[in-house]
């Protein structure tokens, strides 16, 4: 598996807490709540009912808001209470996870370059016809990372080099925030990428590390 969040692979590996599943009534009603009521008061709400929750998120993350009150309305209880007791603490199958590491001033000059690319290969002429085909600037698709600083410029919230500015300090942050997730998580099997490294060898390195995880398993077995 290559890509998706962190939380994805915890998942993958660990399972899901037993939480009721979701409701889409309800939820797009806690939706609207927000856009009428705005986040601070939806969130002001999740403090009351689930507080532990409440500390574990941003204010303004939508999403997993509105996910802890469905859970709290559908069941009475916290969404703390369920990731408690899962504990993400299951393991069903053997896995193994590896980490590529690069110096992080070489990490964010390649950031810089590929938003570069991605501009001048078509990134504002395609988020152009996504709004134009009815793609809302507030659907979580849109808020990716390159969208949504497109879109907002495209709103004419802020002009192109702002837009390129806010691009690139967003992915520098969502950078940072990815290395702080993963470094907490055990059994990460950490590679360092030298900047004069090749992919070949990066390939060969990662390849010597799955042949020597399946060949434990093999002894195992």
């Amino acid at each position: 598996m290559v890509g998706g969040t962190g939380l994805y692979v915890r998942t993958l590996l660990k399972g899901l807490c037993d939480a009721p599943p979701t409701d889409p009534m309800m939820r797009e009603a806690l939706r609207q709540e927000a856009k009428e009521q705005g986040h601070d008061r939806l969130y002001a709400r999740l403090v009351t009912v689930d507080p532990v929750a409440a500390a574990r998120l941003h204010p303004r993350d939508e999403s997993k808001v509105i996910r802890a009150l469905e859970v709290y309305q559908l069941s009475g209880r916290r969404m703390s209470e369920f990731q408690e007791e899962h504990g993400f603490a299951e393991r069903p199958f053997a896995a193994l996870i590896i980490g590529l590491n690069r110096d992080r001033d070489a990490l964010y000059r390649r950031i810089e370059e590929r938003i570069d690319w991605q501009l001048a290969h078509g990134l504002i002429e395609e988020t152009t016809q996504l709004l134009a085909q009815g793609y809302r600037r507030d659907s979580a698709a849109m808020k990716g990372l390159g969208y949504r600083q497109v879109a907002e410029h495209l709103a004419c919230e802020y002009d192109a080099a702002e837009m390129v500015r806010r691009f690139k300090r967003d992915t520098r942050r969502f950078s940072k925030r990815q290395m702080t997730w993963f470094r907490k998580e055990p059994g990460v099997q950490w590679l360092t990428i030298e900047e004069s490294d090749s992919v070949q060898r990066t390939a060969a390195l990662v390849i010597g590390q799955v042949d020597q995880f399946l060949t434990t398993l093999g002894d195992q077995g």
